[in-house]
């Protein structure tokens, strides 16, 4: 098992960083497995030797990392 998503959109294959809760499948808020072809997301497999070249997912990385332990509650 891998630790990250892939999600096809678009005829392009994604690698994301996981949603923790389970409301969705990618950080980013990607669903992954909605029904309805006009949303248009398939969770696939991930590539081997995957690195995530998900833009937004970065974007959430990147700001999380300017914190640390102490600041939160």
């Amino acid at each position: 098992m891998s630790k990250y998503v892939a999600i096809l959109t678009g005829g392009v294959v994604k690698v994301h960083l996981p949603h923790t809760n389970g409301n969705y499948a990618t950080l980013c808020g990607m669903d992954g497995d909605d029904p309805d072809p006009v949303v248009d997301q398939e969770t696939v497999s991930v590539p081997k030797d995957a690195k995530v070249d998900c833009d937004d997912c970065i974007a959430i990385w990147s700001v999380c990392r300017q914190f640390t332990a102490r600041d939160f509650a």
